[in-house]
């Protein structure tokens, strides 16, 4: 507990940008604050908005385009910061096996027929994969986030979702908005959609 407000007071002295993937998810976590803890979460995925892309182009087929691969692959990547935990290794690594294993389901299911496993080796992948090439893009790409998040989504589903983000179980949302569970899975569902929406228009 200690370690986590040291870094939510850390992150607010400095550039966040400054920290890596784990502390911030650390920070977002235990923020009180949705909109700061949503704001964390948006420099995250700003990092992977690239690797996502790539990804996508290497995967496209004739039964499914880039623009679905990289909404499928945005979804990864918020079930990456949902579930990750330090004891499964760098957030990197475990954030680029659930993004393709997301896009991977996305062309069996286009395809209707079974993929070959090297057709996904993930070796091969990360070899392209490219860090921000600089941090003036990846603040541009945390600010486009953000200002679509905050265009897209009620303030009812900018909490669920932070919510989700932070590791909270349904019942724990339902608790602590006040709301049923069945309202939850709607404003989590209805999110989900428009942040897939969102992101296809960001990257076409």
């Amino acid at each position: 507990m200690i370690q986590c407000k040291l870094v939510i007071f850390l992150h607010k002295i400095f550039d966040p940008y400054s920290f890596n993937d784990e502390a911030l998810i650390v920070a977002a976590r235990s923020s009180e604050d949705e909109t700061e803890a949503m704001r964390l979460n948006s420099v995250i995925i700003s990092r992977y908005i690239r690797m996502i892309e790539i990804k996508a182009n290497l995967m496209k087929s004739k039964t499914i385009d880039r623009e679905d691969l990289v909404s499928d692959g945005f979804l990864g990547l918020l079930s990456a910061l949902r579930t990750y935990c330090h004891d499964k290794g760098s957030f990197k690594t475990y954030a680029g096996v659930c993004v393709i294993n997301k896009m991977k389901s996305a062309v069996i299911a286009a395809s209707n027929a079974p993929i070959r496993a090297e057709t996904f080796d993930l070796g091969s992948i990360a070899a392209n994969v490219l860090p921000p090439e600089e941090l003036v893009i990846e603040k541009e790409k945390e600010s486009e986030i953000r200002d679509m998040l905050a265009a897209r989504l009620s303030k009812r589903e900018l909490q669920v979702m932070t919510l989700y983000l932070g590791a909270c179980s349904y019942k724990q949302i339902s608790r602590s908005l006040g709301i049923s569970v069945k309202s939850v899975d709607n404003s989590l569902s209805r999110a989900r959609q428009k942040l897939r929406e969102g992101l296809r228009n960001m990257t076409q």
